[in-house]
């Protein structure tokens, strides 16, 4: 977490097959409602795994993409809505951010 950019990073997710899909953005939400900062104006998927990864490296915005799908329905638990999507790249590796703003 990065309190001063409102930042909320997030790496190593992995599904469960025991929950429903597309459950995990809610389990983040869940999570982030623990923590000091339960509202980020930047969720950030670090080090992006390889569908999204190449999504990013040629040219799209991660949208609809299996980390973007994640980060949406995060956002979406959390009440806010996507302003901005946001791809760096940090090497080999890329990160994707959404840019949220609540009621």
């Amino acid at each position: 977490m990065d309190t001063a950019l409102g930042m909320a990073s997030i790496a190593g997710v992995y599904r469960n097959a025991f929950l429903p899909k597309r459950s995990t953005g809610e389990l983040i939400a869940d999570g982030l409602s623990q923590t000091p900062m339960p509202r980020p104006v930047i969720l950030e998927a670090y080090n992006v795994e390889a569908s999204t990864r190449y999504n990013l490296r040629n040219g799209g915005d991660g949208q609809g993409t299996l980390l973007g799908n994640m980060l949406a329905d995060a956002v979406l638990a959390l009440g806010g809505a996507i302003t901005r999507w946001e791809s760096v790249q940090d090497g080999k590796a890329f990160h994707l951010r959404v840019h949220v703003v609540y009621p």
